[in-house]
């Protein structure tokens, strides 16, 4: 659920409407009430490394797991009290909220301004039609999901990238939810462990993976409409039509590029070596359009500023 405040800057999220169970180690855990009293900190610790490992395969979770529990305490008296660890184990439950952690504190991502309980705060974003003439937002946002860190963890994002991203008053661009966001770890977990047709590789109707006939496995490597994909028809539906010439002429060979690689259907190990090597290539290449792009209307913007009125 997501409503404004009564200013209308910022957004509140509330997902866990109720004190949901799961099983771990045939214990029921209860998110509301999780730490028990007289609780130790190593235990919380441990709870939220552990739940950060099933959802990403990154070199620094306990980095991560700190700045977690930095931000939990709430009233900064450097000490965390059982509500405020309640409050945060609540919290790390809800995907948008871990991975915007996970993310770090990115321009792209709207800022958390406060939390209560399993409620927090987002700074608001506008979700008209996204101006990208004046901002390279995006194309750190994509660069991060790709190879997160230099590792081999992907993130990918399960919804239509016209729908994902939105603006602040200066038009600098943000993405507007990270509930559609999941990693390539946390994909693969949630994915079913046998699969014999490419409809059982199904997570939602935006990613859906191939299934390798031979170990009747899920290949979460590749998605069946790449997030790179969708990037470059987002750039076609936003920028294509406003762009000069130089930047469509040189858009149409990344594009067919981007398009080729839609033919990559076979699982050998070779395959997908080539694979990601030319998915590397033509991000790269996108990623130098883009800001070339972003440079040129900068310019002219500036240009524009500086012109002499007529005397």
């Amino acid at each position: 659920m997501t409503f404004d405040d009564e200013a209308n800057s910022q957004v509140i999220r509330c997902y866990l409407d109720g004190p949901l169970k799961r099983t771990s180690s045939n214990a029921y855990i209860n998110y509301f009430n999780y730490p028990e009293e007289n609780s130790d900190l190593s235990e919380l610790y441990a709870a939220i490394k552990d739940h950060i490992t099933k959802h990403t395969a990154l070199n620094n979770i306990d980095k991560i797991t700190k700045h977690i529990l930095d931000f939990a305490d709430f009233n900064r008296d450097g000490k965390l009290t059982i509500a405020e660890a309640r409050s945060i184990w609540s919290l790390v439950q809800i995907d948008e909220f871990l991975y915007s952690k996970i993310l770090g504190d990115k321009d792209y991502l709207p800022k958390i301004t406060g939390s209560c309980g399993n409620l927090y705060s987002l700074e608001k974003i506008q979700q008209t039609r996204l101006p990208l003439t004046e901002d390279g937002g995006i194309v750190e946002f994509i660069s991060d999901l790709w190879h997160h860190q230099d590792t081999n963890e992907n993130y990918f994002m399960c919804t239509p990238y016209p729908k994902a991203f939105g603006y602040i008053k200066d038009y600098e661009a943000k993405v507007l939810k990270l509930n559609h966001l999941i990693s390539s770890t946390s994909l693969s977990n949630r994915l079913p462990r046998y699969c014999a047709y490419d409809y059982d590789c199904s997570y939602d109707q935006y990613c859906k993976t191939r299934c390798n006939i031979t170990h009747h496995q899920c290949s979460v490597r590749t998605l069946k409409y790449p997030n790179f994909v969708q990037l470059c028809d987002l750039t076609r539906q936003l920028i294509y039509k406003d762009a000069n010439i130089t930047f469509i002429q040189e858009f149409d060979l990344v594009y067919a590029q981007c398009m080729n690689l839609l033919l990559f259907n076979d699982d050998s190990y070779s395959t997908q070596v080539q694979f990601q090597i030319e998915q590397s290539l033509v991000i790269q290449r996108l990623q130098n359009l883009l800001w070339k792009h972003v440079q040129y209307n900068m310019h002219r913007i500036t240009k524009k500023s500086t012109k002499k009125a007529p005397i």
